[in-house]
């Protein structure tokens, strides 16, 4: 997934990093690329990868503008390119991640597989020519300045282009893929770049339009060319692709995604044993270990997991050692497919967006309610009963007979309440865990009391 962010908003705009995250999680993605997150890193208390969708493992890094003298958090232009979840076992654990040496932030990249198949993952940001009236500020600006002191007066566009073509070609005479998801500013097609990359040795081309059959659109809400998108090489295998409209993501720009298959990236093979960043058991919390034990126990007896194990091990001396061999490899696979069901399933990632409490709580079953609701007025709810109980309970009135009009108002009116309860939501969290704790010590549970004190 890659998007031009227009600044990620750190400190003044939260809600951009909650709607990332939220997108993440709602489309599967497994490898998040952006441009102009608009920040120095090196201000601010958490980096790009610990706000990314928190408790998931991550592997990447980001790059920003690093060689001047930096007067506030907003700096222009900068790059992320991160694996997320079991995709992290894929990224090499050597020479998997690097950045733009220039220290200007322009590109950086990670490098998923080893040996014969591996593919590099680039994102990029060329900036473009800003007008008189700038201030010296641009990322253009910045990056001229830098040449300029160096005896380079070629326009930081051409230099970028150049760079980026110089590394691909090594990369692509070593044998390896190459995957590029940038802002351009310039035509993804016509222009200087796009032509560039269609040469041999790069081969490579839009992988939006293999996977969309149509060009893709102009990314900027008021532009009219397309300016972004996704390239890659042509050992590339593409699956579904999905341009987004405007303002679904965080910034001004589209959302690109595409599916491109894991054989054709890096053999397609996950190590036997996943890293614990790419895993989404917490084995420090007793209930999920209580539930990933349960839901394991309950696949494997379902599925006679003992009973087969049992037939393996009786089997005569008809059967060959290969063949045995074999029908035992297929065993663990279905169990290690069962172990990483249990995983998905006792694992529940908290939003973030805002602390709960019983009070919020509350909120937010009735915003789902009234989102329910909708799609009863839309005729995607055939059985309406639960949805009349879960309404009276949660004291929504005349859920079936009010209009759609009135609905959609009161939905407005929640979530404008959620906004408001998200201000003093940690005081409610933190009175409610007190009140929690009480009750656990009155109770004598310890077990309870551990899982409330453990942060």
């Amino acid at each position: 997934m890659f998007e031009n962010y227009n600044s990620i908003g750190i400190g003044t705009q939260d809600w951009k990093m909650d709607r990332l995250n939220h997108l993440i999680k709602e489309l599967h993605i497994d490898v998040v690329a952006g441009c102009e997150t608009n920040v120095d890193w090196r201000q601010t208390p958490d980096g790009m990868l610990d706000l990314l969708v928190p408790r998931m493992g991550k592997k990447g890094c980001t790059a920003h503008n690093t060689t001047g003298d930096i007067l506030h958090k907003a700096q222009r232009g900068g790059v992320v390119m991160a694996a997320v979840g079991r995709m992290c076992d894929a990224v090499s654990p050597t020479d998997g991640i690097g950045r733009d040496p220039t220290g200007l932030g322009r590109f950086c990249w990670i490098q998923v597989g080893t040996g014969e198949s591996k593919t590099y993952l680039v994102s990029a940001y060329i900036p473009h020519k800003p007008p008189r009236s700038a201030k010296g500020e641009t990322n253009w600006e910045q990056q001229q300045c830098f040449y300029h002191a160096r005896g380079e007066f070629r326009n930081p566009d051409e230099i970028l282009i150049e760079d980026l073509l110089a590394q691909f070609k090594i990369w692509r005479e070593a044998g390896s893929e190459v995957i590029l998801a940038l802002d351009a500013n310039q035509d993804v097609y016509d222009g200087i770049l796009a032509t560039k990359l269609s040469e041999c040795p790069y081969n490579m081309c839009c992988l939006l339009q293999q996977a969309t059959g149509a060009k893709v659109p102009n990314s900027h809400f008021r532009g009219r060319r397309p300016i972004t998108t996704i390239f890659g090489s042509n050992g590339l295998t593409v699956g579904d692709g999905m341009v987004y409209p405007h303002w679904y993501g965080v910034g001004d720009h589209r959302v690109f995604v595409v599916e491109v298959s894991a054989a054709s990236l890096f053999g397609g093979k996950f190590p036997t044993i996943g890293s614990p960043k790419a895993r989404t058991l917490n084995c420090k919390i007793a209930r999920c270990r209580k539930n990933y034990n349960n839901v394991l126990k309950s696949l494997c007896d379902r599925h006679k997991m003992h009973e087969k194990l049992l037939r393996l091990k009786v089997l005569d001396e008809s059967v060959s050692a290969a063949d045995y061999q074999l029908m035992h490899n297929k065993w663990d696979n279905e169990l290690g497919d069962f172990m990483a069901s249990a995983e998905e399933q006792c694992s529940k990632f908290k939003s973030c967006q805002i602390e709960y409490s019983p009070t919020v709580g509350l909120w937010l079953k009735r915003r789902s309610i009234l989102k329910w609701i909708l799609r009863w007025h839309d005729g995607k709810v055939p059985d309406s009963r639960n949805l009349e109980r879960a309404a009276r309970r949660n004291g929504i009135e005349s859920p079936l007979t009010s209009p759609r009009e009135d609905i959609e108002a009161r939905l407005v009116a929640c979530i404008g309440h959620l906004m408001e309860l998200r201000k003093i939501a940690p005081e409610l969290r933190t009175k409610h865990l007190r009140q929690c704790l009480i009750t656990a010590i009155e109770n004598g549970d310890e077990e309870a009391i551990q899982e409330i004190t453990r942060f």
